[in-house]
């Protein structure tokens, strides 16, 4: 009966001691994805081959700056829909080179846009064509924004910091980029589209 007893405590000390080495264990990868997914600043930088395209997603807001070249719409139309997102409420062309706004037509032809953010200088390409009209269609007014504004983005800022001189050359279009940060409490982005020396330059003389 004593012996008994004994099997009995220890039987219940060794399921005590399994239980707490289960709720001590770390969590496995996939549950810390999750939950990083779930916070309420993520950037998605999408692989479109040559040329950029990035998501970002602030509470719910929702920016796709820059789209690639034009058979990367609908890659970038898949990961938007696979993201459940309808709705952009920017879309910023860094500049009109085709390799950065090839693929924004078909977002702006697929689902509403709220905002569209361009330099002024455009280009003589099917692409930007696409691209200016697709935002008509949808009644938009393409803005440009310039160096030292600023708009909330949700709980993040979005400061502008160029292009400080507006290019009037076709082939001069990367130093006319948009130049923007994001910055969401302790965390930054930068954003350069083809930004070359002479713009990098006028931004750090304009401090």
């Amino acid at each position: 009966m004593l012996k008994n007893k004994h099997r009995i405590i220890s039987l219940f000390i060794c399921i005590c001691m399994l239980l707490c080495t289960c709720s001590c264990m770390p969590a496995s990868h996939s549950e810390t994805s999750n939950a990083d997914f779930q916070s309420a600043f993520t950037v998605h930088y999408i692989d479109v081959g040559q040329g950029d395209a990035a998501l970002v997603v602030c509470d719910n807001k929702t920016m796709l700056i820059d789209g690639g070249k034009p058979q990367a719409g609908s890659i970038i139309y898949t990961y938007l829909k696979k993201l459940n997102i309808n709705c952009l409420d920017y879309i910023v062309a860094s500049h009109a080179d085709d390799d950065h706004i090839g693929g924004l037509s078909a977002p702006l032809a697929k689902m509403t846009v709220k905002n569209v953010l361009a330099p002024k200088t455009e280009a003589n390409s099917r692409s930007y064509t696409n691209f200016k009209t697709k935002a008509s269609e949808q009644g938009l007014t393409i803005t440009h924004p310039k160096a030292g504004e600023s708009l909330d983005f949700g709980s993040s800022k979005i400061e502008f910091y160029g292009p400080i001189t507006e290019s009037e050359s076709e082939s001069d279009r990367n130093n006319g980029s948009i130049v923007m940060k994001i910055i969401y409490g302790d965390t930054s982005f930068l954003f350069t589209g083809d930004a070359e020396r002479e713009e990098e330059q006028e931004i750090l003389s304009a401090g």
